[in-house]
């Protein structure tokens, strides 16, 4: 099922939506960076959508559970991640790493 998570602490004029769903077999925590005064994470399981807003230059970073080890998997602006509201699919977009990968 899609959640919607709206952040309380962003300015109503600098917020985009944006989409990440969970296409992995593993827990996922994800990380919004880059926002001054805000700290935002959440677990995301296996197949789970999530919907929350975030300002265009935030950073969410990404990291994947498995065997009690916590490893950054991607990092995406949120930018490349907003959803398209002139779309009637709800489709992360192109979801290139921006950073590394942890193993």
């Amino acid at each position: 099922m899609a959640q919607t998570q709206f952040n309380q602490n962003l300015e109503n004029t600098d917020r985009i939506l944006c989409f990440h769903i969970n296409e992995s077999s593993q827990i996922q925590i994800i990380r919004l960076k880059n926002i001054p005064q805000l700290k935002y994470e959440r677990v995301i399981f296996p197949g789970e959508r999530l919907f929350f807003e975030a300002v265009p230059n935030a950073v969410l970073e990404i990291y994947s559970c498995k065997d009690g080890q916590k490893n950054l998997s991607s990092v995406q602006l949120c930018d490349r991640i907003r959803v398209n509201q002139e779309s009637s699919t709800l489709k992360p977009s192109n979801q290139t790493s921006l950073g590394y990968i942890c193993l």
